[in-house]
Protein backbone atom coordinates (compact mmCIF):
# COMPACT_ATOMS: atom_id res chain seq x y z
CA UNK A 1 0.00 0.00 0.00
CA UNK A 2 2.88 2.42 1.08
CA UNK A 3 4.86 1.68 -2.45
CA UNK A 4 1.37 2.78 -4.44
CA UNK A 5 1.05 5.73 -2.51
CA UNK A 6 4.69 6.57 -2.87
CA UNK A 7 4.45 6.39 -6.60
CA UNK A 8 0.71 7.74 -7.07
CA UNK A 9 1.96 11.04 -4.51
CA UNK A 10 5.39 11.71 -6.41
CA UNK A 11 4.09 14.50 -8.57
CA UNK A 12 3.56 16.57 -4.37
CA UNK A 13 6.12 14.85 -2.94
CA UNK A 14 9.22 15.60 -4.31
CA UNK A 15 8.37 17.66 -2.74
CA UNK A 16 10.44 17.36 -2.02
CA UNK A 17 10.18 18.78 -5.71
CA UNK A 18 10.33 21.30 -8.30
CA UNK A 19 9.27 24.94 -10.73
CA UNK A 20 5.28 30.76 -14.88
CA UNK A 21 8.13 30.26 -17.37
CA UNK A 22 9.93 32.08 -19.68
CA UNK A 23 9.27 31.64 -23.11
CA UNK A 24 12.66 31.20 -24.65
CA UNK A 25 14.64 29.46 -28.02
CA UNK A 26 18.08 29.89 -26.17
CA UNK A 27 18.35 26.70 -24.39
CA UNK A 28 21.51 24.55 -25.73
CA UNK A 29 21.78 21.33 -26.69
CA UNK A 30 23.53 20.23 -23.28
CA UNK A 31 20.74 21.62 -21.62
CA UNK A 32 18.17 19.86 -23.49
CA UNK A 33 19.84 16.88 -22.05
CA UNK A 34 20.06 17.79 -18.58
CA UNK A 35 16.26 19.13 -18.95
CA UNK A 36 14.88 15.61 -19.97
CA UNK A 37 17.23 14.10 -17.33
CA UNK A 38 15.91 16.29 -14.43
CA UNK A 39 12.23 16.10 -15.59
CA UNK A 40 12.62 11.85 -15.26
CA UNK A 41 13.92 12.28 -11.98
CA UNK A 42 11.59 14.85 -10.49
CA UNK A 43 9.73 11.71 -8.89
CA UNK A 44 13.27 10.41 -7.37
CA UNK A 45 13.84 12.54 -4.90
CA UNK A 46 17.12 10.05 -3.90
CA UNK A 47 18.60 10.71 -7.40
CA UNK A 48 21.16 13.59 -8.17
CA UNK A 49 22.73 13.64 -11.28
CA UNK A 50 26.11 15.15 -12.52
CA UNK A 51 24.58 17.23 -14.67
CA UNK A 52 21.90 18.59 -12.43
CA UNK A 53 24.50 19.63 -9.93
CA UNK A 54 26.31 21.03 -12.50
CA UNK A 55 23.51 23.61 -13.53
CA UNK A 56 23.16 24.22 -10.21
CA UNK A 57 26.75 25.40 -9.49
CA UNK A 58 26.77 26.89 -12.36
CA UNK A 59 23.84 28.80 -11.46
CA UNK A 60 25.39 29.34 -8.18
CA UNK A 61 22.27 28.96 -6.55
CA UNK A 62 22.13 28.88 -3.06
CA UNK A 63 18.53 27.74 -1.95
CA UNK A 64 15.43 26.74 -4.00
CA UNK A 65 11.72 27.19 -2.95
CA UNK A 66 8.76 25.34 -4.00
CA UNK A 67 4.99 26.43 -3.17
CA UNK A 68 2.65 23.25 -4.30
CA UNK A 69 -0.99 25.32 -4.78
CA UNK A 70 -3.66 22.41 -4.94
CA UNK A 71 -6.68 24.44 -7.50
CA UNK A 72 -9.34 21.56 -6.76
CA UNK A 73 -9.36 23.02 -3.01
CA UNK A 74 -7.72 26.70 -3.73
CA UNK A 75 -5.40 26.17 -1.27
CA UNK A 76 -1.30 25.87 -0.20
CA UNK A 77 -0.69 22.14 -0.27
CA UNK A 78 2.61 22.05 0.58
CA UNK A 79 6.11 24.28 0.73
CA UNK A 80 9.86 22.94 0.35
CA UNK A 81 12.67 24.78 0.73
CA UNK A 82 15.84 23.26 -0.32
CA UNK A 83 19.55 24.16 0.25
CA UNK A 84 22.70 23.86 -1.42
CA UNK A 85 26.28 23.94 -1.05
CA UNK A 86 28.64 26.41 -3.75
CA UNK A 87 29.24 23.03 -5.66
CA UNK A 88 25.65 22.50 -6.34
CA UNK A 89 25.28 19.15 -3.88
CA UNK A 90 22.17 19.56 -1.89
CA UNK A 91 22.74 19.98 1.73
CA UNK A 92 19.24 20.22 3.30
CA UNK A 93 15.13 19.69 1.84
CA UNK A 94 12.70 21.01 4.18
CA UNK A 95 8.95 20.33 3.29
CA UNK A 96 5.87 21.37 5.64
CA UNK A 97 2.76 19.49 4.43
CA UNK A 98 -0.33 21.04 4.66
CA UNK A 99 -1.98 17.97 3.93
CA UNK A 100 -0.07 15.14 5.07
CA UNK A 101 0.82 12.06 2.30
CA UNK A 102 -0.26 8.80 4.59
CA UNK A 103 1.81 7.98 7.72
CA UNK A 104 3.70 11.18 6.76
CA UNK A 105 5.27 13.57 9.48
CA UNK A 106 3.36 17.46 9.05
CA UNK A 107 6.81 18.69 8.40
CA UNK A 108 9.95 16.99 6.73
CA UNK A 109 13.75 17.95 6.92
CA UNK A 110 16.22 15.77 4.91
CA UNK A 111 20.07 16.01 5.90
CA UNK A 112 22.22 15.06 3.32
CA UNK A 113 25.65 12.74 3.79
CA UNK A 114 28.04 12.69 1.35
CA UNK A 115 31.36 10.66 0.87
CA UNK A 116 33.37 11.38 -1.75
CA UNK A 117 31.26 14.03 -3.84
CA UNK A 118 28.21 11.19 -3.78
CA UNK A 119 25.60 11.00 -1.06
CA UNK A 120 26.37 8.52 1.18
CA UNK A 121 23.45 8.57 3.56
CA UNK A 122 20.59 10.87 4.14
CA UNK A 123 19.01 11.27 7.83
CA UNK A 124 14.72 12.21 8.07
CA UNK A 125 13.55 14.00 10.91
CA UNK A 126 10.17 15.55 12.31
CA UNK A 127 10.30 18.89 14.56
CA UNK A 128 10.48 18.21 18.25
CA UNK A 129 9.09 21.48 19.19
CA UNK A 130 6.60 23.92 17.64
CA UNK A 131 8.27 27.11 15.40
CA UNK A 132 6.42 30.51 15.22
CA UNK A 133 6.93 30.46 11.49
CA UNK A 134 7.37 28.40 8.76
CA UNK A 135 10.67 30.45 7.93
CA UNK A 136 12.34 29.45 11.36
CA UNK A 137 12.05 26.06 10.33
CA UNK A 138 13.80 26.73 6.91
CA UNK A 139 16.39 28.44 9.09
CA UNK A 140 16.54 25.63 11.92
CA UNK A 141 20.10 23.55 11.70
CA UNK A 142 20.27 22.28 15.22
CA UNK A 143 19.96 18.27 14.82
CA UNK A 144 19.16 18.25 18.73
CA UNK A 145 15.86 19.93 18.32
CA UNK A 146 15.16 16.97 15.51
CA UNK A 147 13.45 14.00 16.00
CA UNK A 148 14.59 10.72 13.68
CA UNK A 149 12.39 9.17 12.06
CA UNK A 150 13.60 7.48 8.85
CA UNK A 151 16.92 7.54 6.72
CA UNK A 152 17.95 6.34 3.31
CA UNK A 153 21.70 4.50 3.18
CA UNK A 154 23.40 4.30 -0.07
CA UNK A 155 25.36 1.63 -2.12
CA UNK A 156 26.78 1.53 -5.32
CA UNK A 157 27.86 -1.36 -7.36
CA UNK A 158 28.92 -0.87 -10.81
CA UNK A 159 25.97 0.63 -12.60
CA UNK A 160 23.43 -0.05 -9.71
CA UNK A 161 22.65 2.38 -7.35
CA UNK A 162 20.68 0.66 -3.76
CA UNK A 163 18.78 3.20 -2.00
CA UNK A 164 17.73 1.27 1.71
CA UNK A 165 14.66 3.35 3.95
CA UNK A 166 12.93 1.91 6.67
CA UNK A 167 9.75 0.98 4.89
CA UNK A 168 11.26 0.05 1.22
CA UNK A 169 14.31 -0.69 -1.19
CA UNK A 170 14.89 1.43 -4.15
CA UNK A 171 16.67 -0.14 -6.73
CA UNK A 172 18.17 1.86 -9.88
CA UNK A 173 19.86 0.76 -13.08
CA UNK A 174 21.85 3.39 -14.67
CA UNK A 175 23.73 3.45 -17.31
CA UNK A 176 27.33 5.49 -18.01
CA UNK A 177 25.75 8.59 -19.81
CA UNK A 178 23.43 8.67 -16.04
CA UNK A 179 20.40 7.71 -17.97
CA UNK A 180 18.25 5.73 -15.46
CA UNK A 181 17.10 2.54 -16.78
CA UNK A 182 15.32 1.03 -14.71
CA UNK A 183 13.90 1.70 -11.42
CA UNK A 184 12.17 -0.93 -8.48
CA UNK A 185 10.55 -0.10 -5.38
CA UNK A 186 9.97 -3.05 -3.00
CA UNK A 187 8.16 -2.61 0.47
CA UNK A 188 9.86 -4.53 3.43
CA UNK A 189 6.21 -4.94 5.07
CA UNK A 190 4.54 -7.16 2.61
CA UNK A 191 7.11 -7.16 -0.40
CA UNK A 192 5.28 -5.10 -2.91
CA UNK A 193 6.98 -4.52 -5.99
CA UNK A 194 7.06 -1.05 -7.97
CA UNK A 195 9.19 -1.37 -11.40
CA UNK A 196 9.40 1.28 -14.30
CA UNK A 197 11.33 0.88 -17.28
CA UNK A 198 12.52 4.07 -19.51
CA UNK A 199 14.02 4.23 -23.12
CA UNK A 200 15.89 7.22 -24.28
CA UNK A 201 15.95 9.80 -27.57
CA UNK A 202 17.04 13.12 -28.22
CA UNK A 203 13.97 15.40 -27.53
CA UNK A 204 11.82 12.00 -26.18
CA UNK A 205 11.60 9.59 -23.48
CA UNK A 206 9.24 6.52 -22.79
CA UNK A 207 8.32 4.93 -19.31
CA UNK A 208 6.38 2.05 -18.95
CA UNK A 209 5.44 1.70 -15.11
CA UNK A 210 4.16 -1.66 -13.73
CA UNK A 211 2.53 -0.16 -10.62
CA UNK A 212 0.46 -2.59 -7.87
CA UNK A 213 -2.93 -2.64 -8.22
CA UNK A 214 -2.87 -2.35 -12.36
CA UNK A 215 -2.90 -5.26 -14.58
CA UNK A 216 -1.23 -3.70 -17.23
CA UNK A 217 1.63 -1.02 -17.05
CA UNK A 218 1.02 2.49 -17.44
CA UNK A 219 2.99 4.45 -20.61
CA UNK A 220 4.41 7.57 -20.05
CA UNK A 221 5.75 9.93 -22.38
CA UNK A 222 8.12 12.79 -22.05
CA UNK A 223 8.20 14.78 -24.93
CA UNK A 224 10.66 17.84 -25.59
CA UNK A 225 9.84 21.34 -27.16
CA UNK A 226 12.05 24.62 -26.45
CA UNK A 227 11.90 25.18 -23.36
CA UNK A 228 8.83 23.02 -22.18
CA UNK A 229 8.91 19.15 -21.53
CA UNK A 230 5.05 17.34 -21.84
CA UNK A 231 5.19 14.37 -19.39
CA UNK A 232 1.56 12.32 -20.53
CA UNK A 233 -0.35 9.12 -19.35
CA UNK A 234 -3.52 8.08 -18.61
CA UNK A 235 -4.63 6.35 -15.45
CA UNK A 236 -8.07 5.18 -14.67
CA UNK A 237 -9.39 6.45 -17.97
CA UNK A 238 -8.23 9.82 -17.41
CA UNK A 239 -6.05 11.43 -19.23
CA UNK A 240 -2.90 13.59 -17.23
CA UNK A 241 -0.38 16.26 -18.54
CA UNK A 242 2.32 17.54 -16.71
CA UNK A 243 4.09 20.52 -18.18
CA UNK A 244 7.32 21.90 -16.92
CA UNK A 245 8.89 25.04 -17.50
CA UNK A 246 12.41 26.23 -17.74
CA UNK A 247 14.46 29.66 -18.45
CA UNK A 248 17.03 29.95 -20.88
CA UNK A 249 19.55 28.98 -17.75
CA UNK A 250 18.13 25.63 -17.65
CA UNK A 251 16.40 26.28 -14.66
CA UNK A 252 12.63 24.82 -13.97
CA UNK A 253 10.22 27.64 -13.09
CA UNK A 254 7.17 25.97 -12.68
CA UNK A 255 5.35 22.53 -12.71
CA UNK A 256 1.57 22.27 -13.90
CA UNK A 257 -0.54 19.14 -13.80
CA UNK A 258 -4.20 18.97 -15.68
CA UNK A 259 -6.15 16.14 -15.64
CA UNK A 260 -8.52 16.00 -18.86
CA UNK A 261 -7.31 19.17 -19.81
CA UNK A 262 -8.51 20.84 -16.24
CA UNK A 263 -5.58 22.47 -14.34
CA UNK A 264 -4.95 20.61 -10.45
CA UNK A 265 -1.87 21.63 -9.22
CA UNK A 266 0.67 23.93 -10.50
CA UNK A 267 4.30 24.29 -8.30
CA UNK A 268 6.39 27.53 -8.44
CA UNK A 269 9.60 27.66 -7.95
CA UNK A 270 11.99 31.18 -6.41
CA UNK A 271 15.26 30.52 -6.59
CA UNK A 272 18.40 32.75 -4.23
CA UNK A 273 22.06 32.56 -5.15
CA UNK A 274 24.88 32.86 -3.88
Amino acid sequence: MKSTLFVVSCFLICTFIFFIGCHSDLLTEKYKTTILKNVVSYSMPEIHNSEEIELIKNNKVKSISYIVHNFSRNEVDSITFVEYDMDGKILRRTTKENFTQGCLPYIIRQEFIYEKDRIKKVNDYTFKYVAKSTLENWLHTDTTQLKLFDWEDYSYNGDTLVVESGFAIHTYVIDEKENILKRTIVTKTDKAKTEFEYNYDDEFISQKSHILGYENPIMTEYIFDKNIVQEKFNRDDKDYLIEYSFDESGLLQSKTLYQDKNKKVQVIVNYNYY
